[in-house]
């Protein structure tokens, strides 16, 4: 029968067992060679159960689908303990395993669980755990023994003594471990049967097989059993030293080709630059800013009453197109200033006129009055001998943690240095596993302490790290929050106060409109009312996200520009990691005078 790293039979193995923090990292796990377990039944454990239900450290049981799951909590060092294995089978040791792995482990790495070292390496477990998992299936079997029937001798075989002798120096000695080669010969053997149609466990064969005739105009589907492993995805497998499991890697793999498809870069998905309206092909408003004023042109030079009419105009063609009330009568206010004064002749001067003083008060809100090149900034602190260290804030589900995401690949796309992710959302459920998602799919290093700390204390031992193994940048994820949450804002100041970020970038919605120039107004009064500080640190710039929804109604940019005087640094038009825009200035501003 198929071996388990030598220690159990296929048909009594334990599927599958792992080490999760209280918070839900996956500290370390074991899986059966040859298991694939269906259905995610530890996720689910966490979700309905472990989440739920916060109880003391006693062992519990619950049945899903085909599986039976059993678990122990460790309170004093945060861990939970989960074992899973068929329900068909009756698995005496199960309780004892996890009480033993337990003991075992926090005894093993009390030093590390401590210092709350979560995201450490606990590979080099998996031996002490093969001997805990041996001593404890041989204590079941031995418990149960005495009530088996003695096999009866044949005339071959020696005394029934003699035979017990063989036996216990059988189980006393080492069991045979499998070697990479014959896990892959398991792994071969389990593809080829799932190739002729099988679901990889052994099954009868029929004697009359009859073909089955099958739709032409149904699409074949696809169960995932044709596909070969590449060897990369088999090496992961066969390694017994605690590597991620198959369906681990065939996930992420997807993940990376869905965020960053092959030969996608920055140039290959750059849009055209759209050509700007002339004076001569000018439309709509502008066509006809001249019957406004007709009984002016050639005249008197033009006044604040000759210009109202038009005015209005284009004060509410900017609303319609998401411009703040208040942005928008600073526009035209400033566009009247422009124009008061001037005696225009023809029709198409006044049309370009128009455009012109618009384009010019449009450009002075956008245009900013510090570089927003963070790759310059990166330079400074690396000549400093520090790294660079970006906060992203904002309300919940704008896109923060996609656009932290998408920035470091902006940096790494463009030779920034080594950049550290640091995991400083401890509030919301599944922002850790989020931010370790986007850190395996960049292949950058992660620092994350799990949940219910201070994310404060986090950012600060995040900034350590970096100064310590010489990263260039820090890139610190935080947790959504509304900007009239009270202890939410004060704790967003208390981390801005502490470490002291380089640049806080506000990340909002394009799509919001009015909302996100309260929010980033809301957001900077909540940080000056809450900090410490002498002089209060407030937002330095923002991101605009799904700004590839908004078609023309682009005008948000405008508003949240004009209320805090910062600049946008960057829009976001896409899911994928290269759909990151530098802001276009010209070409927002020819966008609203459409």
């Amino acid at each position: 029968s198929t071996q388990s790293t030598g220690i159990t039979s296929a048909g009594e193995m334990l599927d599958y067992l792992c080490i999760l923090s209280t918070g839900g990292l996956l500290l370390w796990h074991y899986t059966a060679p040859g298991v694939c377990l269906k259905g995610s039944p530890v996720n689910r454990l966490v979700k309905e159960v472990l989440i739920k239900a916060r109880g003391s450290v006693s062992t519990n049981s619950w049945a899903i689908e085909q599986y039976a799951v059993k678990w122990l909590r460790s309170v004093e060092h945060g861990l939970v303990f989960v074992a899973v294995y068929q329900q068909a089978l009756t698995l005496m040791y199960v309780e004892p395993l996890l009480e033993s792995v337990r003991q075992s482990f926090c005894e093993t790495y009390a030093g590390r669980l401590a210092e709350t070292h979560l995201n450490a390496d606990y590979g080099d477990y998996l031996g002490q755990f093969e001997k805990v998992y041996a001593q404890e299936e041989q204590a079941a079997k031995n418990k149960v023994g005495g009530a088996r029937m003695p096999k009866k001798p044949t005339p071959n075989e020696t005394p029934s003594g003699d035979d017990r002798r063989v036996d216990q120096s059988a189980a006393q000695s080492p069991p045979p471990s499998n070697t990479a080669g014959q896990i892959s010969s398991k792994l071969a053997k389990l593809q080829s049967a799932k190739n002729k149609g099988g679901d990889g466990m052994m099954t009868r064969k029929n004697k009359n097989p009859k073909p089955v005739e099958r739709s032409k105009t149904k699409e074949k589907r696809d169960w995932g059993g044709e596909k070969k492993l590449t060897k990369a995805q088999e090496a992961a497998l066969c390694d017994v030293q605690g590597s991620e499991a198959e369906g681990d890697i065939i996930k992420m793999a997807k993940m990376r080709e869905e965020v960053l498809p092959e030969g996608a870069s920055y140039e290959s998905s750059e849009e055209e630059e759209e050509p700007a309206v002339s004076e001569a092909g000018s439309t709509g408003i502008f066509s006809r800013l001249g019957g406004m004023i007709a009984s002016k042109l050639g005249q008197t030079p033009l006044t604040s009453e000759d210009l109202q009419p038009a005015l209005r105009q284009f004060c509410d063609q900017l609303i319609r197109k998401n411009v703040a009330l208040e942005t928008a009568q600073a526009v035209c206010a400033d566009v009247s200033s422009q124009l008061v004064g001037q005696t225009l002749g023809t029709f198409s001067r006044v049309a370009g006129a128009f455009k012109d003083a618009l384009a010019s008060s449009l450009e002075r809100i956008l245009t900013p009055t510090e570089s927003t090149d963070i790759l310059r900034g990166v330079a400074r602190a690396k000549k400093a001998g520090k790294p660079y260290v970006i906060v992203f804030c904002g309300v919940n589900g704008v896109g923060k943690s996609t656009s932290l995401a998408k920035i470091c690949y902006y940096l790494q796309s463009n030779n920034a240095g080594r950049v550290l992710l640091a995991a400083c959302d401890t509030f919301r459920s599944g922002a850790v596993e989020q931010i370790m998602v986007h850190s395996r799919c960049l292949e950058v290093e992660l620092h994350a302490e799990g949940y219910e700390k201070d994310a404060a204390v986090v950012a600060s031992n995040a900034v350590k790290r970096a100064r310590d193994e010489k990263f260039d940048v820090v890139l610190i994820d935080t947790a959504g929050r509304m900007q009239n949450n009270g202890p939410l804002m004060a704790a967003l100041a208390k981390l801005i106060d502490m470490n002291s970020p380089d640049l806080v970038l506000f990340v909002g919605e394009a799509l919001a409109g009015n909302d996100a120039m309260d929010q980033v107004k809301l957001f900077n009064q909540a940080l000056e009312d809450n900090s410490v500080a002498a002089q209060p640190r407030l937002v330095d710039g923002m991101v605009l996200t799904k700004f590839d929804t908004v078609d023309d109604k682009v005008g948000a940019a405008i508003s949240m520009a004009y209320t805090t005087g910062r600049p946008i640094f960057f829009v976001g038009t896409g899911q994928r990691y290269v759909d990151l825009r530098r802001m276009n200035i010209k070409k927002l501003v020819s966008t609203l005078l459409k």
